[in-house]
């Protein structure tokens, strides 16, 4: 179909394309328009019912939040490289909704309630949701895919049903919001973000560690001399362009666009907890959810980009530290936090950090690794106190201190843990530290 310089004449557009399309500047858009709708004209049904030739194997694995102009020969290459450092199989299923929703009855499959979308759907059996980015990072201004990853950090946080406000047919939503991992119910959902470099490689930012990095931990684990699968996380995200995650920093919900008006204003109500029939009405100005969500996600993303961004020891990167401190010190409805630092970060990026601590009041859980950290100093370690001192409802705080030789006081750190009240659960590693 391409011609020798890789252009489909066919694929043309009077604004865009006029000489033909490029195949590695075909997006959704193009084969929506030229693949999708004319091979499911006959059957006027979704790409997948009419390729799939076993049902279970379409189950999805992973939901993919994305926009529609981003190439889809790049779109391929992060499903590729999300699959190979996962380590999952190559007929693993990923839910896309131009190939999985009917285009040629949408609104049979979006319907007036987003809680009860064929979106919402595919994320309540899906394990986890994989954002894809282009460079400009527009699906954050995009309200579906604000939509999407809204959902994910609301789940997580059990904050994604109202009390009373559940109807009975957005049973796909209450699932979802019950994920726990606990008996036999599925684990919430994670979130992981794929984009492609300047050179044309994708890079993937991961939520926690993938199962070789996990298998690395407990080598490390037995081993403290040994790599941590945290380390080998970091050299391998090390590459993914900061530059696109710093743009989450001014998501905003209300702001975003959608192509129907209709969809935006059904997507805020629904957030904002109003029920079905209210769904059409002029959506609320103002609303907690939207700053939750704005909040949540903006720091979730921040978190992503912190390790990596921490251990660079320029005056940029301490004012780049400075940005992501600020998005994740105004997730003030966190409940849980793990940050991992690597070893060259230096104190002066900790100390910032450990500032924007204090200020996570409804914190509850917390995890800090440290782990070889050349940064903590005993000056670091006082800012540290300080910060998780003000946390007034932290009931677990685990810290790993091993190897970092330039501790020699944990004086304010104590002093700071001393002032938690409401602290049940306590574990400090201290090991091969100068400690005395």
């Amino acid at each position: 179909m391409a011609n020798e310089e890789g252009i489909i004449k066919q694929w043309w557009d009077e604004k865009f394309f006029p000489d033909g399309c490029p195949v590695s500047e075909a997006s959704l858009y193009q084969v929506a328009d030229h693949v999708i709708f004319p091979f499911t004209q006959d059957d006027r049904c979704s790409y997948v019912e009419r390729v799939s030739q076993d049902i279970a194997l379409q189950r999805p694995a992973v939901f993919v939040s994305h926009w529609w102009g981003f190439p889809v020969a790049s779109f391929h290459k992060c499903i590729n490289e999300h699959v190979q450092v996962q380590g999952w199989s190559d007929d693993t299923a990923y839910w896309v909704c131009a190939y999985a929703n009917n285009q040629h009855e949408l609104g049979r499959d979006l319907g007036t309630d987003p809680m009860q979308s064929s979106f919402l759907r595919a994320m309540q059996i899906a394990h986890g949701v994989l954002l894809i980015l282009d460079s400009k990072a527009t699906p954050f201004s995009r309200v579906w895919c604000c939509f999407e990853e809204g959902v994910v950090v609301l789940a997580q946080r059990d904050m994604i049903c109202n009390e009373g406000k559940t109807h009975d047919d957005r049973k796909a939503l209450a699932e979802l919001a019950a994920r726990d991992g606990r008996d036999g119910r599925m684990a919430p959902l994670t979130l992981d973000v794929a984009t492609m470099d300047r050179f044309g490689e994708a890079q993937l930012l991961v939520q926690g560690l993938t199962t070789q990095e996990r298998e690395q931990q407990d080598v490390h684990n037995r081993d403290s001399c040994k790599e941590s699968g945290w380390d080998m996380k970091s050299e391998r995200e090390k590459h993914f362009p900061l530059e696109v995650v710093k743009q989450s920093l001014s998501i905003s919900i209300k702001d975003a666009s959608a192509s129907r008006d209709i969809d935006k204003t059904r997507i805020l109500n629904a957030f904002a907890g109003r029920s079905m029939a209210q769904l059409d009405e002029p959506e609320p100005k103002k609303h907690p959810t939207y700053d939750i969500v704005d909040q949540a996600l903006r720091a979730t993303f921040a978190i992503s980009a912190l390790r990596s961004t921490a251990e660079q020891d320029t005056p940029e990167a301490l004012r780049e530290v400075k940005e992501l401190a600020k998005a994740i010190e105004a997730d003030v409805t966190r409940k849980e936090l793990e940050l991992h630092f690597g070893r060259d970060t230096p104190a002066r990026n900790l100390t910032t950090i450990a500032g924007a601590l204090g200020k996570l009041k409804a914190l509850e859980t917390m995890h800090l690794k440290f782990n070889g950290c050349k940064g903590l100093t005993d000056e670091a370690a006082a800012a540290l106190g300080r910060g998780i001192g003000a946390l007034t409802k932290l009931q677990s705080l685990t810290m790993d201190l091993s190897r970092c030789q330039d501790l020699t006081s944990v004086t304010g750190l104590a002093h700071g843990i001393a002032s938690l009240a409401k602290l049940q659960m306590l574990r400090i590693n201290f090991r091969y530290t100068s400690l005395k």
